[in-house]
């Protein structure tokens, strides 16, 4: 997938647009599934039932993150909506990661989910568990998966999408095609990068 913030000037030149919350469903879904699947493995057969839903939870917001990108629609990407969809993946991410701490049991109730979630994929840290090291290690793989790919997200957009929209005057070259190339290319070394690829 391949951001282009700058609008292309030529007339009927389009890119293909992800749906955004389908991209944040389906990173979501792989943490959480990835987080069930260490939790049977880990935890042992006390916590099947609870780990066994984290994986369906999961399961389910990835398919759901494909169909919902498979109706992807045509369209210029500029910095509003490259802003718009790194804000719907951020929020998509965040709805599946709280399904899975409310579904877990081991928060209080909805506004400890709704905060374990906020803060994971914010990557603080904070947590309302009294003994972080007693949960299971489904939900403690889950917050650690999530606050890797929220902040590789977030360098990802710091690098590619934030210098265009805030000092793009010196990024934007002469060419709508070079900039597309351009753009793509600094994505993909930062990525290569920051996973060591």
């Amino acid at each position: 997938m391949s951001f282009t913030t700058a609008p292309v000037r030529r007339a009927g030149t389009v890119h293909q647009l992800p749906t955004p919350f389908g991209v944040g469903l389906g990173l979501g879904g792989a943490a959480v599934l990835a987080s069930g699947l260490v939790g049977v493995v880990a935890d042992g057969s006390g916590y099947y039932g609870e780990m066994a839903s984290l994986a369906v939870v999961g399961a389910s917001a990835m398919l759901g993150g494909r169909l919902l990108n498979r109706l992807q629609q045509r369209g210029r990407v500029t910095r509003a909506i490259g802003m718009a969809m790194l804000v719907a993946g951020w929020v998509a991410i965040t709805l599946v990661s709280l399904t899975a701490f409310f579904i877990s049991g081991e928060f209080a109730g909805v506004s400890d989910a709704v905060f374990e979630a906020v803060s994971a994929t914010t990557t603080t840290g904070f947590t309302t568990a009294e003994a972080p090291e007693n949960l299971t290690y489904g939900i403690r793989f889950l917050r650690v998966a999530l606050q890797w790919t929220t902040g590789a997200g977030v360098l990802m957009a710091g690098l590619g999408v934030l210098p265009v929209a805030i000092a793009g005057a010196e990024l934007v070259p002469h060419s709508p095609l070079e900039a597309s190339r351009r753009l793509v290319r600094g994505l993909w070394s930062g990525t290569r990068r920051i996973f060591g690829l």
